[in-house]
């Protein structure tokens, strides 16, 4: 395997919770993202997927250092970007670029765009694409694309995304690539990453991720993609989850995905599953998954 051009290690992110308005006390935190360790090599497109909420675009931000870890270390081809300000940071930054959600906050509204127009002058769409022209500019070996295309009409959408992997073949970028259309992820990414209440409950290939599901998360969020055959609607499989997303501010012991999962068992509340291969998977299915009782669950429709 090539050397990784990105590696995350047990990255936090806690937001401290206070309260009084003289004398602050800190009652508790928001845990956005709890522990995170994952590489990127060069060239390679990972994509992050999971509901809104789930960390993210705080992970896309803490990796960028626009907002400062808690803990961990990202190692960018060997140095810790958490430990980095000034200089040195902003030496870092010109290789690894970002494609924010909303490119309007981007963008400075007293600049002109290249066409003498200002940002407010642009459809949202366009805002879009003149945030990706901007990332790719300096000619970065990374990038980071925190729903890129997702304020863009289909038929550009695909345009977009067949300009970033041509640009990725040239110059052999490396993707970052979090969005919550599962099609557009699995065209894209050779290995995609799912997260639920800022853990990574499941990482692998593209074919692993959705031939091989394993983790009950990733198997409901596949059973939800839309499939274009009306002859296949009727047998598809579909799981729903009961209950709400917990907060991150007071997620459950143990496994947090277990007050909404259905093989949620007592061992499930007292232990903390840990990101690994399970012993019981063999062959393609032998990926990373967080989850005591991990399984392999076809679900129709999922391609």
């Amino acid at each position: 395997m090539a050397e990784p051009i990105l590696e995350v290690k047990d990255l936090v992110k806690h937001y401290p919770l206070t309260q009084g308005i003289v004398l602050k006390k800190q009652v508790g935190a928001v845990r956005a993202v709890d522990g995170i360790s994952f590489e990127l090599v060069k060239g390679e497109t990972l994509g992050i997927v999971g509901e809104s909420g789930c960390g993210k675009s705080t992970l896309a931000k803490v990796l960028m250092n626009l907002e400062k870890a808690t803990s961990g270390q990202v190692l960018f081809k060997g140095e810790d970007i958490t430990r980095l300000s000034g200089a040195g940071l902003k030496a870092v930054r010109r290789n690894i670029q970002m494609v924010f959600q909303d490119p309007y906050t981007s963008l400075n509204p007293r600049m002109t765009v290249g066409v003498n127009r200002y940002p407010h002058q642009f459809s949202g769409g366009q805002r879009q694409r003149i945030g990706i022209a901007r990332g790719l500019a300096l000619k970065p070996e990374m990038i980071i694309c925190d729903e890129p295309v997702s304020a863009l009409d289909v038929s550009v959408q695909a345009q977009v995304i067949n300009l970033l992997e041509q640009l990725q073949n040239d110059f052999r970028l490396s993707y970052m690539f979090i969005a919550h259309d599962l099609s557009i992820v699995r065209h894209i990414s050779d290995r995609v990453g799912v997260m639920y209440l800022g853990k990574m409950v499941e990482i692998g290939t593209e074919e692993e991720i959705y031939s091989h599901p394993t983790h009950p998360y990733t198997q409901a969020l596949l059973s939800a993609v839309p499939v274009p055959d009306p002859s296949g609607r009727e047998s598809r499989e579909r799981i729903l989850l009961s209950g709400d997303i917990p907060s991150p501010a007071n997620p459950p012991s143990g496994c947090r995905f277990r007050t909404r999962c259905w093989k949620a068992e007592e061992r499930c509340a007292e232990e903390l599953p840990l990101l690994a291969v399970p012993s019981t998977l063999r062959g393609p299915a032998a990926h990373e998954s967080a989850c005591h009782f991990a399984e392999v669950r076809d679900v129709i429709g999922s391609g």
